[in-house]
């Protein structure tokens, strides 16, 4: 994310805000930093400001994984010691406590998927982990305590005294010396259906720079399960027992490492750490060198994969569960089906670059052509994944593939294991990509401050990379499709209902959004749908409809109807099929 400036419409007003905006998970609200970091506000879908905030010096929001919080990152002044990362419950619009951390590491918090636990680095070379109901209930308690105290220095008065945020002591500690990467394993299929029930805590990898004699370390560490006892004793002293102390299930030394980027695939099955160096000693690069580390939970041991040096881009497909037919979410006798998913994609050795894809556990599972490609960006669905040419191979190339025809492969044990090429585009200079939450179409943008001249986005359609509509502006900073909550198990099948949001800085307009709707059986509308279905039986039908413009209050109309004029110009118009009747040529399934 970068600095935006966005004007939303009031009744009464227009708030304009410059720095970050982030949507919700659940696509229902916008996070969004004042102008110059002077406080925050939350905008609903009506665009009324939902919640506001005017403390000063703020600099970063994040949603937690199922939006119930929001983190609140304050850029304060080294002499002030007051707490800069605030914690709000955001539906019940109440700061419900507060940390204060050295270290500036953005994003501050890394949290479980059920949001049971967290992570922070709150002092150099400390990871704290926090059990948030445990936290919940010391902070319950304080909040008690201070409320009668409170009552019996006001005995007097009816008024009581605003009390302080409260700071929850955390659970476990890691103390790692020259500690400058971590991350908590994500997707562990882990939900709340019974929030008194503490759920096992997801393991956290680390990376330490090397230090004089000392080489550089990857590290994986694991926590206790969380018990009765172990909590009642965690209440009942100032820092946690020695019996929940993490313990280190797997370690990597090397010498060669300047920084190092940390990836967990899904349920935390396996985890790589691409290690980067700031020179190449074999005088090859300019770039430094880059390596590959892969370890593997099942056995706790590193596996060594078939890759060469320089590692361009690794990714994991943070989808699993697919079934032959590249179907996600099918149950039979209360297990899901489908072994499928959670893939590695990795771009490594020489231009053209070798791309191989290998399974959860290192296995190699086929491998695509070489070509100069340097980025990989999978899709929410996990079926479909873009490689790019972009950075310093700057031709703006991008192929879509599709998984599908590897599930089936695998399933049937056939030697073609390779994915589908759906489709090639182009967007020149673009460096960004961005997928609508339905995997239909994605955008690929040309940002600043990476380039500050001809910025613009172009909007495609997944199934043929073929381009719907592209935008130019001033200045872009970033662009967000809303997300939107799931209508169905199968991801593949879900209605799209995207809707993208751009903040940019022009003379005349502030906010676009391209809003796309689900299938409609309509007569007289001027839109058009359009659906397409696969010829195998046990494919998916996929409905798609063309993004529409909408204007917001503020934004010029001149502009929007520009907008709207070329979408609908460069958006075939469906043909029906023969021998059907008018009604369903008109959007009738």
């Amino acid at each position: 994310t970068g600095p935006n400036r966005i004007s939303l419409g009031q009744p009464n007003a227009s708030l304009t805000v410059e720095g970050p905006a982030i949507y919700s998970p659940k696509g229902d609200l916008i996070a969004i930093v004042r102008h110059n970091g002077q406080g925050f506000a939350i905008i609903d879908e009506r665009e009324q400001i939902f919640y506001q905030n005017d403390r000063q010096l703020c600099a970063e929001l994040s949603f937690s994984p199922l939006g119930t919080y929001l983190c609140v990152y304050y850029r304060i002044p080294k002499e002030d010691q007051s707490p800069n990362l605030l914690f709000l419950d955001v539906y019940a619009r109440k700061m419900i406590f507060q940390l204060r951390i050295k270290e500036q590491r953005l994003p501050a918090v890394q949290w479980s998927d059920n949001e049971q636990y967290f992570i922070v680095m709150r002092e150099t070379n400390n990871i704290e982990l926090y059990c948030l109901p445990l936290a919940l209930q010391q902070i319950e308690k304080q909040q008690a305590e201070n409320l009668e105290k409170e009552k019996e220095k006001e005995s007097e008065s009816k008024e009581i005294q605003q009390i302080e945020i409260p700071t929850p002591r955390f659970y476990q500690k890691i103390f790692l010396d020259h500690l400058t990467s971590f991350s908590i394993a994500t997707k562990m299929n882990q939900t709340l259906t019974d929030k008194s029930i503490l759920s096992p805590i997801p393991p956290v990898a680390t990376f330490q720079t090397p230090n004089k004699d000392k080489p550089a370390r990857f590290a994986i560490y694991s926590f206790t399960q969380p018990s009765p006892l172990l909590l009642q004793q965690q209440q009942q002293q100032d820092k946690p027992n020695s019996m929940t102390q993490p313990s280190c299930v797997f370690t990597k030394t090397f010498f060669r490492a300047n920084s190092a980027e940390l990836q967990w695939s899904p349920q935390g099955r396996s985890c790589i750490c691409i290690v980067r160096t700031d020179n190449d000693q074999s005088n090859q690069s300019y770039y430094g060198e880059s390596f590959l580390y892969f370890y593997d939970s099942k056995t706790s041991e590193s596996v060594e994969l078939d890759i060469k040096s320089p590692i361009h881009s690794a990714a994991f497909n943070m989808t699993s569960g697919f079934n032959a037919s590249g179907v996600k979410g099918q149950t039979k006798g209360g297990k899901q089906q489908g072994s499928f998913g959670g893939e590695l994609v990795v771009l490594h050795g020489p231009m053209p670059a070798f791309v191989s894809i290998f399974s959860q556990r290192g296995q190699i599972i086929c491998q695509i052509a070489r070509s100069s490609l340097n980025y990989i960006s999978f899709a929410p669905s996990g079926r479909y994944f873009i490689l790019g040419a972009f950075g310093n191979v700057g031709t703006g190339e991008m192929n879509v593939y599709d998984m599908n025809g590897v599930y089936q492969s695998r399933e049937t044990g056939g030697d073609n294991i390779q994915p589908t090429l759906l489709g090639k585009c182009t967007n020149q200079w673009g460096a960004h990509i961005t997928w609508s939450r339905g995997s239909e179409y994605f955008a690929s943008a040309v940002l600043t401050p990476r380039l500050r001249v001809d910025n613009m986005f172009v909007i495609f359609r997944r199934k043929d990379a073929s381009q719907i509509c592209s935008f130019g502006g001033d200045c872009l900073f970033d662009i967000q499709f809303q997300p939107e909550l799931e209508t169905s198990s199968e991801i593949v099948k879900s209605n799209d209902k995207d809707q993208i949001s751009i903040g940019q800085i022009a003379p005349d307009y502030k906010l676009i959004q391209s809003q796309t709707n689900s299938l409609q059986q309509t007569s007289s509308s001027s839109s058009q749908s359009i659906t397409s279905s696969s010829s195998k039986q046990d494919q998916p039908t996929v409905k798609e409809s063309a993004p529409k413009a909408y204007r917001l209050p503020g934004v010029s109309s001149s502009f929007a109807e520009r907008m709207r004029q070329q979408m609908n110009s460069e958006i075939p118009t469906p043909q029906p099929k023969q021998g059907s009747s008018s009604s369903n040529a008109s959007g009738g399934t």
